[in-house]
């Protein structure tokens, strides 16, 4: 009976300590879900996304069915732009009152995969139950823009053709502001009709990367100074990668044509590379920089053009902001220049803002502003100081959409570019009536 006794009171001690142990281990595994997650939450926060999908994951894997794991880690594969892994978790858990904001990534899934339906049933299910009045903007931008016949059909075609023509009237007829043909006391002015070809084509559009090719053409037709005709033309192919939804590089190559008064007056090859960092719905961040290679010919205009032969490196960045019926840009570029005659190489930087507004449906107004101050390496022939260049060019375009296929333009540009040289020291205003017919 003693012995009895022992071995229940033993068998008690047994069960107590397994109990103990168990209740040890599922509560230190509860803390370490609770982690990962926390830690996960705070590297989405850092925008670190790889590490969060790691930490998220090793949540997951201890709660297979848990509506926060779930969420958080479909939210970083969408971060990751792996949008069927995350489109998969989220669906898991799309009925669940945890997380209103499923709709919303939801919607913006199907956005991307251009699924117009899924994206409108998911963003109006979000819309009708938030109250982020940001939040709401933007799923209603995105529905409005996927459902919009136009805009999709622009936005799917894999190629584009438009064609300009018009007229302008040019009071200092020039070619380039840091290169006026004639000082201010001469200066010419003449009318002229323009055409210009505008065309694309993507070449590969297809998951992450996107290669597509542009082509320009540009030609006016002076009515009396025929001398100063330009052709023109631009080639440019691009590598566009979408790296995530937030970053996206690009890389390309642009070869520049310049005919004036018949004669070879320019050839440029730029090699450039880019960067767009989207660090919200309404504002994003490009950085670029651009290596020109300058070939110049002498015209006979230009008996000396040849001299300013060289190579040109830009690095700029731009920030882009949008509100409702408002874009802007923000710049600032420097530039350095080299040229064969060092007198023509020259110290410089850009700074300049782009502003557009939709007054209307189809009335858009659009106001840009730049300064530019280029300090010259050596002294001109001729002149006993070294020259400096503090250029402002003005620019305002109305525009209206007559139809999809039909866009008016009235255009005014105005320069006034204030050297220490009176020779290169002028103002000029041009102003033109465009129309623009989309034929592709």
């Amino acid at each position: 009976m003693k012995r009895k006794s022992v071995y229940s009171c033993f068998s008690a001690v047994i069960a107590l300590f397994v109990l103990i142990t168990s209740v040890s281990t599922i509560s230190a595994a509860e803390n370490n879900y609770e982690l990962y997650v926390a830690q996960g939450i705070e590297k989405l926060g850092d925008r670190q996304y790889s590490e969060a999908l790691g930490l998220l994951q090793k949540a997951l894997d201890m709660a297979p069915e848990d509506t926060e794991a779930l969420y958080y880690t479909a939210v970083a594969y969408t971060r990751l732009g792996e949008l069927d892994k995350a489109e998969e978790l989220f669906l898991k858990i799309e009925d669940t009152a945890s997380h209103p904001n499923v709709d919303f990534e939801l919607g913006r899934i199907y956005y991307v995969q251009t699924d117009c339906d899924k994206t409108s049933s998911h963003l109006s299910k979000f819309v009708s139950r938030s109250d982020d009045s940001s939040l709401i903007d933007y799923a209603n931008s995105l529905i409005k823009d996927c459902l919009e016949p136009d805009a999709a059909e622009e936005e799917e075609k894999p190629y584009r053709l438009n064609v300009t023509a018009g007229a302008q009237f040019d009071d200092n007829v020039t070619v380039e502001a840091n290169n006026p043909i004639l000082p201010e006391a001469q200066r010419q002015e003449d009318g002229m009709i323009i055409a210009y070809i505008d065309a694309g084509a993507d070449l590969l559009n297809k998951g992450k990367i996107k290669i597509k090719a542009d082509y320009s053409f540009y030609h006016n037709f002076h009515f009396d100074l025929n001398d100063y005709n330009v052709q023109y033309h631009k080639v440019s192919p691009t590598v566009e990668l979408q790296l995530t939804d937030i970053i996206k590089p690009e890389i390309g190559y642009m070869y520049e044509h310049t005919l004036f008064g018949g004669d070879r007056y320019s050839r440029v090859n730029t090699f450039f590379t880019a960067v767009n960092i989207k660090e919200g719905k309404e504002h994003s961040t490009d950085i670029t920089y651009k290596y020109r290679d300058l070939d110049y010919d002498n015209t006979a205009l230009f008996i000396d053009n040849a001299i300013r032969t060289g190579h040109q490196s830009l690095i700029g960045i731009m920030q882009n902001f949008e509100a409702d019926k408002l874009k802007a840009d923000i710049y600032y570029f420097d530039d350095r220049t080299r040229a064969d005659a060092d007198y023509w190489s020259y110290n410089g930087f850009k700074l300049g803002a782009d502003i557009n507004y939709q007054a209307m449906t189809d009335l858009y107004l659009t106001v840009s502003a730049q300064y530019s101050n280029d300090e010259y390496r050596e002294i001109f022939p001729g002149f006993t100081e070294k020259r400096e260049d503090k250029t402002q060019q003005y620019s305002l375009v109305i525009t209206y959409r007559i139809s999809d296929k039909m866009t008016l333009y009235l255009t005014e540009d105005y320069t006034s570019n204030d050297s220490n040289l009176n020779t290169f020291e002028y103002d000029r205003n041009v102003i033109g009536l465009l129309l623009t017919v989309a034929l592709l």
